[in-house]
């Protein structure tokens, strides 16, 4: 689940090959790129971080990148049928290198030329490879993969390593808008790494519970994650307000992604998806536009009494 740049509409990408637009503001969705019929059991679906293209790992070896604007294929490749499983697939542009990892810790980089992907490269990272998560404003990627090492490529395959703390190791990763990457740990642990440094630094201490799902804001303030048990943390950088820790009836998610600076959103794996609005400035918002759309105004004194929180800046007209 990405935005698409529009701070009300998301892209959410599933293993089946269709991608869905999703309005939030009307809660309405509509299919952006069908591709269903060119996936079978066992194959995963990903989507190219320009979001341009559907990527396609197949149980065979082979892989392929799809146009979402046209949905014609630019892109095969083939890893061979003896290939460990693709555990992630991604690209450095449109244009390549196109980037695969898989079960056992081995990363490729493949040059495009006429539509066909030939290798290019290759490295080892000794653990599984989860992701690639992309650090805007470079041609990086980091490599995330189940062990206390966090390998950066460039689209020339040259590779540097940063080492985490003694016993940790990453879970899941997201980047924010000034190329901060944001780690979750195995133990909850919530880490952050420079794009150009060499060390972690720590955003909160973990409770023994896994961080399952992470996401980071575009303005570099906010960190959410949630862990194994299903509680949900909402971190702010600039230490103003203390960390919010909720749990939500739905459970885990699969998915997290801000989208106005004070509103978040978890993906579940039926197709919903949840608002949670996290400060109380974020709330008074939401109250003001149920209320509007009943024809009422507020005041000071009936804000406290019905709201209880945060401040009644104008009679809810902003």
């Amino acid at each position: 689940m990405v935005s698409d740049g529009a701070s009300s509409k998301l892209l959410v990408m599933g293993n089946r090959g269709v991608l869905q637009s999703v309005d939030m503001k009307t809660r309405t969705k509509s299919v952006v790129r069908d591709l269903s019929t060119k996936v079978l059991a066992g194959d995963k679906s990903f989507l190219s971080p320009s979001r341009q293209l559907v990527l396609l790992s197949h149980s065979d070896g082979s892989f392929d990148a799809w146009s979402v604007e046209t949905g014609q294929v630019v892109a095969r490749g083939n890893r061979g049928a003896g290939a460990s499983e693709i555990g992630a697939l991604s690209a450095f542009s449109d244009e390549g290198p196109f980037i695969t990892g898989d079960r056992k810790g081995r990363v490729l980089l493949w040059t495009l030329t006429n539509g066909a992907l030939t290798e290019q490269s290759a490295f080892d990272v000794g653990a599984a490879i989860k992701a690639f998560e992309e650090l805007p404003g470079t041609r990086e990627l980091a490599c995330i993969s189940g062990s206390g090492v966090v390998t950066i490529v460039n689209a020339a395959g040259k590779e540097r390593k940063v080492t985490l703390p003694r016993g940790t190791s990453v879970t899941r990763a997201a980047s924010d808008g000034s190329g901060t990457l944001v780690l979750g740990t195995n133990d909850g642990s919530i880490l952050l790494l420079d794009p150009r440094g060499t060390a972690s630094t720590s955003l909160s201490i973990g409770t023994g519970k896994a961080c399952d799902v992470l996401a980071a804001s575009r303005n570099g303030r906010w960190v959410a994650d949630m862990n194994s048990a299903g509680q949900l943390s909402v971190h702010d950088r600039s230490g103003q307000l203390a960390p919010l820790r909720i749990r939500p009836n739905e459970g885990v998610a699969q998915t997290m992604l801000f989208g106005g600076d004070e509103e978040l959103y978890l993906g579940y794996g039926d197709g919903k998806i949840v608002r949670v609005l996290f400060t109380a400035d974020a709330m008074g918002d939401r109250k003001c536009q149920l209320v509007g759309t009943l024809g009422r105004r507020w005041n000071p004194e009936t804000w406290q009494q019905n709201i209880g929180i945060g401040e009644l800046r104008n009679t809810c007209d902003r």
